[in-house]
């Protein structure tokens, strides 16, 4: 179901935030400025100065109405991990559910964390431990 976690945060890098974090509001942050700013050079200046416009309908709503929640994610079998954060019987039960858009797209959130644990956690050994054990250490 090609929905990344990239479509909702793509500019989540700490480094980013914190140079972003000092720059004062305004004129940076109004029409999205930077952003132009910054594309200057790489874009057409057709793109550059076009006005911002909507998001005609809802993409991940569409795709999970055409092909459903993947099914590998309420697999006993699955060895991602899941089992220990997400509660399988009711999350099936909502993505069986026909859903307003926003529930829906909440009910994205344990795809994306089965995903990440797949992905991060498949091979370290912190699969089949307990939600606690498998915290990050700050230290």
């Amino acid at each position: 179901m090609n929905l990344p976690v990239e479509t909702r945060l793509p500019f989540l890098d700490l480094r980013l935030l914190n140079f972003l974090l000092a720059l004062p509001p305004l004129p940076w942050f109004v029409g999205k400025e930077i952003l132009r700013q910054a594309g200057r050079d790489r874009l057409p200046m057709a793109i550059c100065q076009r006005p911002k416009t909507a998001l005609g309908g809802l993409p991940f709503y569409l795709a999970l109405q055409r092909q459903g929640f993947p099914g590998e994610i309420f697999s006993h079998e699955s060895n991602s991990g899941i089992n220990a954060y997400v509660n399988q019987r009711l999350l099936a039960i909502a993505a069986g559910s026909s859903l307003p858009p926003m529930l829906a797209w909440g009910c994205l959130r344990p795809v994306s964390l089965h995903y990440w644990l797949q992905r991060y956690c498949g091979s370290c050994g912190c699969v089949g431990r307990s939600a606690s054990a498998n915290t990050v250490d700050s230290n």
